[in-house]
């Protein structure tokens, strides 16, 4: 009787010692869930990065297939002429001594910054890539070595005759323009040109 408990209880330990050593070798088996679950994660950030940054070239792409030549034109022609009249006013703020000049050539500088701002939006966002701005130096050479008593009065023609230009080309990109956008951006800033253009004309009669 006592071999026989004996008997069966080495068989119970037989048991339970392959049991718990099955657990383990099943254990060490086991794939790293984590760190494969980590991996994973990262592999996915970059690839949504990348993503990410695909869709916004391809929005830019986009966004440059379907803006027209002509909508692309005046935009161009539009910075053009808007950094212009910051350089020349800029220098005209320095060397006229006419206290209304003077303002009038701030007053220059402020609006078309800030439309010359709202136009590099617009660029941007239609996919035109405008060239970078820099200063002329022939043409501020030109305004820079101008006689004080000629200064004046031939900043106010040019203001004149540039804002006559300026409203011609809003004024056709304002009717003509294919782009919803480009078109209300033209009729924003005609009524700033109009007032500035009937200002240089109160002004060159004043200076006659």
């Amino acid at each position: 009787m006592k071999t026989s408990l004996t008997s069966h209880r080495i068989k119970i330990l037989g048991l339970a010692a392959l049991a718990f050593s099955s657990a383990g070798l099943f254990a060490q088996n086991m794939p790293e869930t984590s760190s494969t679950t980590g991996t994973d994660r990262n592999s996915s950030t970059t690839n949504t990065d990348r993503n990410s940054s695909t869709t916004n070239t391809d929005r830019n792409m986009s966004s440059s297939e379907k803006t027209s030549r002509f909508d692309r034109r005046f935009i161009e022609k539009a910075s053009k002429s808007g950094h212009e009249e910051v350089v020349i006013s800029q220098i005209a703020v320095d060397r006229t001594a006419n206290s209304e000049v003077k303002s009038f050539a701030r007053q220059m500088v402020d609006d078309h910054e800030n439309a010359n701002k709202e136009l590099r939006d617009l660029a941007l966002k239609k996919g035109v890539a405008l060239p970078v701005e820099k200063r002329d130096s022939s043409d501020m050479k030109k305004w820079s070595d101008k006689k004080s008593s000629d200064f004046d009065k031939d900043y106010i023609k040019d203001q004149v005759d540039m804002h006559e230009d300026a409203i011609d080309l809003y004024e056709k990109a304002a009717k003509k323009a294919d782009d919803p956008e480009v078109s209300a951006f033209a009729n924003k800033i005609l009524p700033t040109l109009r007032a500035h253009y009937e200002h240089a004309k109160q002004l060159e009669k004043s200076l006659k």
